[in-house]
């Protein structure tokens, strides 16, 4: 039953992404960082990109998936 359930979900969510608009972009920025483990108080500058999509579902509902890179503050 459960098996049914799982699959009849996966083609209804894929008929619903096959019809719906899609978009995709980049995304990047900086960030502080700190990573220590004594009390320093001492930030580093990182960075983040990656790619973004953006699925619209309806009207008042969308899903954004992302994949990042962070830069860690070591």
């Amino acid at each position: 039953m459960k098996k049914i359930i799982y699959v009849l979900s996966l083609i209804i969510g894929t008929v619903a992404v096959t019809q719906a608009q899609v978009t995709y972009g980049f995304k990047a920025g900086g960030n502080l960082a700190k990573f220590t483990d004594n009390s320093d108080f001492e930030f580093k500058f990182g960075m983040h990109f990656g790619g973004v999509a953006n699925i619209q579902l309806s009207d008042a509902f969308s899903l954004q998936p992302e994949l990042l890179y962070s830069a860690q503050g070591y």
